[in-house]
């Protein structure tokens, strides 16, 4: 009986092993049939451009080291220097983010653009966020390049490593006010930027 049983199952899984041959062979066959068009990829059609994407304004970031040609900068709705550095003394003149100005200036003639007012290191950050006389000469200094150069408005880069103290934030928020009411009362744009991970990790910034 189990001889029987034994022939059967092998019998029955020969038969199943002709059938899925018999099956991959037809398929391999009609796949081969196709005509060269039914085999060609089209390439994907790009997607409509609504006019609310046309809007969008389209910016590049210009860092003064890349200012290595004399040819005019490419065509953008606005360009973004970066950038001179604010110390407590005001803007740095000696460091190659303000040489480099009026260099930059040629090169985007006709275009707007906006000023990078650099505030990285924390120990002078300290310094002028006590002081409101040295605020007032970065702001003023600031506010005199961007008109001299052309530029529609003030980008402050400001970044502070440190815990977030009560007294720390109302002293980066109180900066803030009186820079973005200085450079508005001038007719700028005024902006400022943080660090990316600000809305997760415990940074003295008030957004």
């Amino acid at each position: 009986m189990k001889k029987v049983i034994a022939i059967f199952f092998v019998c029955l899984f020969f038969v199943l092993s002709l059938f899925l041959v018999r099956e991959f062979r037809q398929r391999i066959d009609r796949f081969i049939a196709l005509t060269p068009d039914q085999t060609t990829f089209k390439e994907p059609s790009p997607t409509p451009t609504s006019p609310e994407a046309k809007q969008i304004d389209q910016t590049l970031f210009v860092p003064y080291w890349s200012l290595t040609s004399s040819s005019p900068l490419p065509a953008y709705q606005t360009l973004i220097y970066f950038s001179v550095l604010a110390t407590n003394q005001g803007i740095d003149t000696t460091e190659s983010g303000y040489t480099h100005l009026e260099q930059f200036a040629n090169l985007s003639a006709g275009q707007q653009k906006l000023l990078t007012v650099s505030m990285q290191n924390s120990s002078t950050n300290f310094v002028i966020l006590k002081d409101q006389a040295s605020q007032k000469k970065v702001i003023d200094q600031s506010i005199a390049l961007a008109k001299k150069y052309g530029f529609k408005g003030i980008l402050l880069n400001i970044e502070v490593s440190a815990l977030p103290f009560s007294s720390l934030i109302e002293q980066i928020t109180d900066f803030n006010k009186s820079y973005a009411t200085a450079v508005h009362r001038a007719g700028l744009s005024y902006s400022i930027t943080a660090y990316g991970d600000t809305f997760y990790r415990l940074r003295p910034f008030d957004m």
